[in-house]
């Protein structure tokens, strides 16, 4: 996709060195946000279907689907710009491939991905693995998946995940 490009300057350059929601000029990259155009929060990606947002308008999106950020003729351009077939902008849906990944590689989620020591400190009287497991948890059951994470470790493992507190 870049041909030899850094990601970021060939996302801007593909939307015309401009932010797509309001169509300031940016002037290099680094004035460029990147956005995940369908949100991370329900386990989509930031490759190659990013879009180019200025900060203000990456602010303004936060975790939004383009269905709830962008009007009717701007999701068409934004489908012909990422790829994304446009119906797929006119859901709210879970990256359903993300979920199967995630249930095959529970183990891995809880021993390594949550063990990892930013995800073991305690903040404002919280771990922040629980957090985590908490919004992917919630985020899951918004999307129709009625599937405890914990269960799933202890089905593979026999035992409960010890780097979160909450079963």
């Amino acid at each position: 996709m870049t041909k030899g490009k850094e990601f970021d300057v060939a996302i801007w350059e593909k939307f015309g060195k401009r932010c797509f929601k309001c169509k300031k000029t940016l002037s290099t990259p680094n004035e460029m946000d990147l956005d995940h155009t369908l949100p991370l929060a329900y386990l989509w990606p930031l490759d190659e279907t990013a879009t180019c947002l200025c900060s203000t308008c990456n602010s303004s999106k936060s975790d939004k689907f383009p269905l709830d950020f962008y009007n009717s003729d701007e999701r068409k351009v934004l489908s012909k710009v990422t790829k994304i077939p446009l119906e797929h902008l006119e859901k709210r849906e879970i990256n359903s491939v993300a979920v199967e990944e995630l249930l095959k590689k529970v183990v891995w989620f809880f021993d390594d991905f949550l063990a990892e020591e930013d995800y073991q400190k305690i903040r404002h009287g919280k771990k922040a693995a629980d957090l985590i497991l908490h919004a992917l948890h919630n985020v899951m059951l918004a999307s129709g998946y009625d599937i405890n994470l914990p269960d799933a470790y202890q089905a593979k493992k026999g035992s409960f995940p010890t780097t979160v507190t909450s079963h």
